[in-house]
């Protein structure tokens, strides 16, 4: 388990699962977009990760603290 804090308060955990995958868990204020900018470094890759999580994300703009989404690499 590997830890970010990126200088705000909130610390970003994330796991990776395997070569292409990292798993991150969702803290306070996280949005597809900041975290497309955390692991792409550019927001455009918010559609990429949300792909990856349909089966659990039923909203793009509704991620809740605790769950915890696949970023594809």
């Amino acid at each position: 388990m590997l830890t970010l804090s990126g200088g705000r308060k909130n610390v970003k955990t994330f796991q990776v699962v395997n070569a292409g995958v990292i798993e991150h868990e969702i803290v306070a204020r996280d949005t597809l977009f900041k975290l497309s900018r955390l692991y792409y470094g550019n927001a455009g890759g918010w559609n990429r990760i949300y792909q990856a999580n349909q089966g659990i994300l039923a909203n793009p703009n509704a991620l809740e603290i605790g769950q915890v989404l696949r970023i594809p690499q």
